[in-house]
């Protein structure tokens, strides 16, 4: 019997190894490696002044190293490096006036944070040049010295960028294939969470809150590996690693297609009034199985090296003697609805092992790839490029723009910081300006969960500071202290703010000490900094322009209703067209769940805003769970008709299109319903009982199966009444929920 504690071990210790591994942990130790060695070198030599400024240099310009085109990343990381001395350099030039310095950093503040507007990297960009602010007044440089100062800040930040070029340069590979791992892993949890759907009846909206939280997770995976694969340079051979990782990621989002609707459909079966749990039971586990192989491949696609996987071997014998079995127990009519829910479902777990064959065919034969994975013009549509136009610029110069706001709040922030800091005449007065500046965020609920958890991390690492004291006070001991708590900060700042703000406060606290002998009051000072700092922007959070969350609900509900309609309309457009495109189905599928991941984000962080915000949250998750059905519905519509030529149903497929076109428009607008809508769907009723009627006849004379003439006639007729149905039904709730929503 296999022993719960070994399983959980060895769970933690796979999780710890894979951390140490992770392309985290190798950059930030990359970066700490840097910083020591050419501090040692400087020390060594006889310049020890210069140490302190090619270590901010190496900081600043670290944060600039993101996913990108090279040259966009390096042209990022030296601009920023160049912006940041000469911040410094005007800091220290302004220390004579206390109005002067308070106009410069509310304008540089508000500035660099409407750059925000031009996209991610822009914002870090921003965000550096708000770091070189706070780390201006580390020290006070004057003249000639200021101006060595400020070139070594530009020289450690040089030094960063040539050897990030090198570490991506050499890294690359296994960073994609890190990523794909975790992708690969994500939707084998979305996958788990349908299976636990249908074992469980009481864990309907603990699944539905985790597919929403695994759906965001997914969709910012699949984007940054689009950047990752792409941005260097166009896919040109089909030998190439790159064109093989780029198969690997379309198997994956295709899985996840399937996956989106694979909950929906075990619930069907679930919810027929004549089926068991011995019913269920092949069922759930073939999808267990599915999850077991797709785990299995997660393993192999995030080791260092990507072997061989064994075949997948899923017999459906089982399944398929549950079908016959279903059908002459319960018998006609009642056993034909069940039946065709089943052999969709079946059909369903034959798509994704077709996938997951697939998946395994590029990992094990990669010279087998014959073709590119995107065509060049299709890599130029699903990688974005940045654009830096003033045209990007212009809508967010109001104040209700998300951007102006934030740009705001950090200049008032900021002011406010340095302010309280020189009245008080606290001798770091900057440790509060990073404090607020790595907390204060746009959304208040994140601002007050990113400042409970720096505050109990800095708690924690100030009185592990004090018992470290207690070991040794040697020079060695504090340097080594200082780069380990640089190390895991960086590697931890995603995955553990708690720890990463623990790791920091030694960093800082130890770095100190190899300046400052009154390590107590180092200690005591960096506690309360962080405490007011923490304040500041929860005050600034709530008071100064907030943005709650609720203001975006009815652009998103609404952004979401066009990509889901969009979606829709290109199923129907790939179908009905003499020349389908695959690429164009792609894109408006990205969207549609793209839009739906920002609606979920929006939730999540709108359960954070205070109580007294949060009057419409059960108006609001229904919406939000309408929007995500929708988009199930739409995904396994469309799988059905991938590849299928229908006859019958084609024009009244066409109809009842295009009024669930009109349904889309309507949900946050006042329309009446299209004449002859109603129509359209009992033709729909009518030919599908045309075919009950031809099928109750030959079950009289004794054929109990369905012959090979109606069958296909039955499915289409089936999946196409159930989800058009199912989809007007979801759009008619939804209009009614955002009329008293908004």
């Amino acid at each position: 019997m296999r022993n719960p504690l070994n399983d959980f071990n060895s769970y933690k210790i796979n999780s710890i190894s894979r951390y140490f591994r992770s392309h985290d942990f190798l950059r930030s130790l990359a970066m700490t490696f840097l910083m020591l060695t050419t501090s040692c070198l400087l020390y060594i030599t006889g310049h020890h002044h210069y140490i302190l400024g090619n270590c901010i240099g190496i900081l600043l310009t670290s944060f600039n190293d993101m996913p990108g085109k090279a040259t966009n990343r390096s042209l990022a990381m030296v601009l920023s490096t160049l912006l940041s001395a000469l911040i410094i350099i005007v800091i220290n030039l302004l220390q004579f006036s206390l109005v002067f310095m308070l106009i410069f950093i509310a304008c540089t503040t508000f500035a660099l944070y409407m750059l925000s507007a031009f996209g991610n990297r822009a914002e870090i960009f921003a965000f550096v040049g708000a770091l070189a602010i706070s780390l201006g007044f580390v020290g006070d440089h004057q003249g000639k010295e200021l101006l060595v100062y400020a070139l070594t800040i530009f020289c450690g930040g040089i030094f960063y960028a040539i050897a990030s070029w090198i570490y991506h340069l050499l890294t690359k590979n296994r960073q994609i294939n890190e990523q794909l791992g975790e992708l690969a892993k994500l939707t084998a949890g979305y996958l788990k969470q349908g299976i636990i759907a249908a074992k469980r009846s009481d864990a309907k909206e603990e699944v539905n809150q985790n597919l929403l939280g695994l759906q965001i997770n997914i969709i910012e995976k699949q984007g940054n590996l689009g950047v990752l694969i792409l941005s260097n340079r166009t896919i040109t051979k089909p030998s190439s690693k790159r064109n093989r990782q780029m198969f690997l990621l379309k198997q994956l989002i295709d899985f996840m297609e399937l996956a989106v609707a694979t909950p929906l459909n075990l619930a069907k079966i679930k919810a027929l009034p004549t089926t068991n749990e011995a019913t269920l039971a092949p069922f759930i586990n073939v999808a267990e199985q599915i999850y077991h192989q797709l785990f299995l491949i997660t393993k192999e696609l995030r080791s260092a090296n990507v072997s061989h996987i064994s075949k997948i071997q899923i017999d459906f014998d089982e399944v398929e003697e549950t079908i016959q079995r279903f059908f002459k127990t319960v018998d006609l009519p009642q056993a034909r609805e069940g039946v065709l829910v089943m052999h969709h479902l079946l059909d369903h777990y034959k798509l994704q092992i077709r996938h997951l064959m697939g998946i395994i065919a590029y990992i094990n034969t990669p010279e087998s790839i014959k073709e590119l994975a995107l065509s060049e013009n299709q890599q130029g549509l699903f990688y974005q490029k940045e654009s830096y136009h003033l045209r990007r610029l212009m809508p967010h110069v109001n104040i209700n723009s998300p951007v102006f706001r934030q740009a705001v709040r950090m200049a008032f922030g900021f002011v406010l910081a340095y302010l309280l800091g020189a009245l008080l005449d606290i001798e770091k007065a900057y440790w509060i300006m990073l404090t607020t500046l790595l907390i204060l965020r746009l959304s208040y609920g994140i601002t007050m969960q990113r400042a409970l958890k720096r505050v109990v991390g800095t708690a924690i690492g100030a009185a592990l500071a004090l018992l470290l004291l207690q070991i040794s006070t040697s020079i060695v001991f504090f340097v080594a202290l200082a780069a380990l708590g640089m190390l895991f900060s960086f590697s931890l700042l995603v995955r553990n703010y708690t720890l990463a703000s623990l790791a920091i406060t030694l960093c800082i606290i130890f770095s100190f000490a190899l300046l400052d002998t009154h390590l107590h009051t180092i200690i005591a000072f960096r506690l309360i900094d962080t405490i007011i700092g923490a304040l500041i922007s929860i005050g600034v959070a709530y008071f100064v322009l907030p943005f709650w969350e609720c203001q975006s609900f009815e652009r998103n509900i609404t952004n979401a209703a066009k990509a889901n309609q969009s979606f829709l309309q290109e199923i129907l457009f790939s179908h009905f067209s003499d020349k389908p495109s695959d690429t164009s189905y792609r894109l408006k599928r990205k969207s549609a769940y793209i839009a739906s991941s920002v609606l979920n984000a929006n939730l999540q962080r709108y359960t954070q805003d205070p109580k007294s915000k949060r009057g419409k949250y059960d108006l609001f998750y229904d919406l939000v769970a309408l929007n995500h059905s929708i988009v199930s519905s739409i995904t396994n519509l469309g799988n059905y008709l991938k590849g299928k030529q229908l006859t019958t149903l084609r024009p009244v497929l066409q109809e009842i299109c295009s009024h669930l076109d009109h349904d889309f428009d309507a949900i946050l607008e006042t329309k009446n319903n299209l004449p002859g809508k109603e129509k359209a769907y009992s033709r729909l009723a009518l030919y599908w009982q045309q075919l009950e009627d031809a099928h109750n006849a030959q079950y009289k004379l004794g054929n109990t199966a369905i012959d090979e003439v109606l069958k296909p006639a039955f499915k289409e007729a089936h999946i196409i009444k159930q989800e058009m149905q199912r989809i007007k039904e979801l759009l008619q709730t939804m209009k009614t929920q955002a009329k008293g929503a908004f």
